[in-house]
């Protein structure tokens, strides 16, 4: 929101400094309320908000920090009405640079933005407990990350759009694992996996389960090696 300023609606005493301001360029401080009830209190140049100042906005948000043009750009922080808060950079009024985003419910995020989404490096606590360390796109996990789950389970591999995809190992609560191919989030492709009985299945797998070429190694001694069916020996 840009605000043109009018030397004429200033009061009397304070017209002469603020336009030698307006016309040399320099900046004033200034205090714009605007038609809908939101006020901003800081810098002004050339008629337009820049520089450090505060925007309170009648929802009750409110955002102190640098801006460009009416716009927030550099360093700031906002506050929401319901709780969230974002301290860090921002580029034409977007969260854009290194920042830290908090909710209300105890969840944190600290990293990377672009176009006020989480993109780049960063680390997500959720309100529950869970933790992602790692490559985002588009506000969710997209790359390289590790995925801490409060029930135990820990995924370190790659991601694409928020779930595991590519290679990658995870080790369940109870300490079986996986090592290998992900599609979706499921095992796909050429993994192995151990249990905790001591079972081990090395070879292909698709939509979680054994499918394809690939040796069964059970917990008795006996080995099944030869062609797999949605988990099943033989068929």
């Amino acid at each position: 929101m840009t605000e043109s300023l009018n030397c004429s609606r200033h009061g009397r005493y304070a017209v002469v400094a603020f336009c030698i301001a307006l016309i040399t360029g320099v900046r004033a401080q200034e205090t714009i309320t605007y038609p809908d009830g939101a006020v901003y209190e800081g810098e002004v140049r050339d008629g337009v908000i820049n520089g450090q100042g505060t925007m309170r906005w009648t929802t009750g948000d409110v955002y102190t920090g640098a801006w460009l043009n009416a716009e927030q750009n550099g360093n700031g922080t906002l506050q929401w009405a319901n709780g969230e808060k974002y301290t860090g950079a921002w580029s034409k009024g977007l969260k854009h640079g290194e920042g830290t985003q908090t909710w209300p419910d105890g969840g944190e995020y600290v990293g990377s933005w672009a176009n006020d989404t989480q993109e780049g490096n960063g680390h997500m606590r959720w309100a529950n407990g869970d933790e992602y360390s790692g490559n985002w796109k588009n506000g969710v996990q997209h790359g390289d990350g590790v995925m801490q789950w409060t029930t135990g389970i820990r995924y370190t591999g790659q991601w694409q759009q928020g779930t595991q995809h590519g290679v990658g190992l995870q080790t369940w609560e109870d300490g079986a694992t996986y090592d290998g191919a992900w599609v979706s989030g499921a095992h796909e492709g050429t993994g192995t996996m151990h249990w905790v009985n001591g079972e081990v299945y090395v070879g292909e797998w698709k939509a979680g389960l054994q499918h394809g070429q690939g040796t069964m190694h059970y917990a008795d001694g006996t080995v099944a090696e030869g062609t797999f069916t949605n988990g099943v020996f033989g068929k």
